[in-house]
């Protein structure tokens, strides 16, 4: 059996957020969310813009409940999702983010479960958000899902409900191997900042140099969409996007293979995303062929190994200055120039290599996590879930 497919709309409103001039941010203590404020399904709402709602009345429409699915409309995360706890409800919604809200309490949390997973890769493809980076709140609320039991409101609130309880125990599972793996990582970057010392004050009296003089960008290259394929070809290679390091999309597509050897990265290459929302975003692990609003970082192995490197630009000292230096309002983009002044402390090699057992050590307790399989059984479970053999 597989569930009947209905619209969004049949079971949920979608609101559009409001066009907040940019000047009228940084005053007042209204809180505005933005596609940047997302975060791992969560709204982060300490970093989020403020304005002056006594100066600028707002309908109150564009105010955020807890509960709201929140999802981007545009961009490299089109189709990030974030819920609304109590913090961030009563705060404003900004363009380019919708609200998703159920009509009930039971399809607010059971579409929660189908705007994750591999099932949200497809609806984004089926609604032509993967392959133009946007989506219009009219294509999210005509977007198809699967509903079950859609001509009995009684048993299909009911059988929502049971699905969406089974999820959220595996999404429970799920998440503590994510926090005993994020835990892990927090340590590492507490033992960096114990072995390295703060970059700021330099207290160990590292050499310093500037990212320009030891490290050289090279900027992925466009790809027009005709030319990708979803399924690997002999002469292809992987075309890898933002959103395949910023939210770990499995979503790969593949392009032929450029001579340009300057796009190709191997799994310990360096990335940072330049444009968009999460500009500044720092990633590794993945091969293939970037796309022209990521860039690999380029350094001579005499100053780095590629593990001190990543944490350094992952740290908060390196994120605040990308951030605070970011250009372009609604599309900020991170500029060479600026990146190629930002200070470097280069401390020895040997004390690096040292740090990069640690690492080496760290990716043993995060695999064994991983074997426990919990994010299978969840893909597994939601696989079956929405194709009504739960």
């Amino acid at each position: 059996m597989n569930w009947p497919l209905k619209k969004v709309s049949d079971i949920a409103d979608v609101i559009s957020g409001y066009a907040f001039k940019s000047s009228w941010f940084g005053v007042g203590c209204s809180k505005v969310i933005r596609i940047g404020d997302l975060q791992d399904g969560i709204v982060d709402i300490e970093r989020a813009a403020t304005f002056d709602e006594t100066e600028h009345s707002i309908r109150e429409q564009f105010i955020i409940r807890e509960g709201d699915i929140l999802m981007a409309l545009s961009g490299a995360t089109v189709g990030k999702i974030a819920i609304a706890d109590k913090v961030s409800a009563g705060s404003y919604l900004n363009q380019r983010v919708a609200i998703v809200r159920g009509k009930t309490q039971e399809n607010a949390s059971y579409l929660k479960f189908v705007f994750s997973g591999g099932l949200l890769d497809k609806l984004l493809m089926n609604a032509g958000g993967a392959a133009q980076p946007n989506l219009s709140p009219k294509d999210l609320a005509n977007m198809e899902i699967p509903l079950p039991y859609p001509d009995d409101s009684e048993k299909s609130l009911k059988e929502q409900k049971r699905i969406a309880a089974i999820l959220d125990k595996a999404d429970g599972i799920r998440r503590k191997r994510q926090q005993a793996i994020q835990l892990a990582d927090d340590f590492l970057r507490s033992v960096f900042l114990d072995m390295f010392g703060d970059p700021v004050t330099n207290p160990k009296g590292w050499e310093v140099k500037k990212f320009g003089e030891i490290c050289k960008c090279s900027q992925g290259i466009q790809v027009d969409t005709e030319l990708q394929s979803n399924e690997y070809k002999e002469g292809y290679s992987p075309f890898l996007r933002i959103i395949n390091y910023t939210q770990n999309s499995k979503e790969i597509r593949f392009i032929p293979t450029p001579e340009t050897e300057k796009a190709k990265i191997q799994s310990d290459d360096v990335v940072m995303v330049r444009y968009g929302a999460t500009a500044g975003f720092v990633g590794r692990g993945l091969e293939g062929v970037l796309a022209n609003n990521l860039f690999k970082i380029g350094f001579s192995t005499k100053y780095f190994t590629s593990d001190f490197l990543f944490y350094f630009l992952t740290s908060d000292y390196f994120q605040d200055i990308l951030i605070s230096s970011r250009k372009g309002g609604a599309m900020p983009a991170i500029s060479f120039g600026q990146l190629n002044n930002i200070n470097i402390t280069v401390p020895t090699l040997a004390r690096q290599k040292e740090f990069s057992k640690l690492l080496e050590l760290n990716a043993v307790i995060s695999s064994l996590n991983r074997e426990a399989k919990a994010e299978p059984l969840f893909d597994s479970l939601s696989q079956k879930a929405f194709s009504g053999k739960l």
